[in-house]
């Protein structure tokens, strides 16, 4: 997850709209942000599929504070699929900061970053 979160981080400094929050309905760019730490949650062994479909639904259903940042979310599940470690990660983003082309630009930068 190392690579992920550096290449998270890249992104947020250099997309300002990945430090914004609304503050009394002003949107503000906060200059600085302290580096994004991923969370990651083991599953129970045999409990993959409830540990994921919770990470979807954490992700999914989440109303986040305009106010504080960040305006999004990355979390990750460790689990394991027969004798195998895996881990898959969920991404949560508040459209208050990021549209549709937004956010297919973000993804392909993310790409570029991790894979570089």
């Amino acid at each position: 997850l190392g690579r992920l979160e550096r290449a998270w981080n890249t992104l947020v400094r250099r997309h300002g709209m990945l430090r914004a929050v609304v503050e009394d309905g002003h949107q503000r760019v906060l200059p600085d942000v302290p580096p994004l730490r991923i969370p990651v949650a083991d599953a129970p062994a045999g409990d993959a599929t409830e540990a994921l479909a919770g990470l979807r639904a954490r992700l999914s259903q989440q109303v986040r504070d305009p106010a504080r940042w960040p305006l999004f979310a990355v979390e990750a599940v460790r689990y394991h699929d027969a004798d195998t470690a895996r881990t898959r990660v969920g991404v949560g983003l508040d459209y208050l900061v990021l549209d549709a082309l937004s956010i297919t630009t973000l993804y392909a930068e993310l790409n570029a970053l991790y894979t570089d």
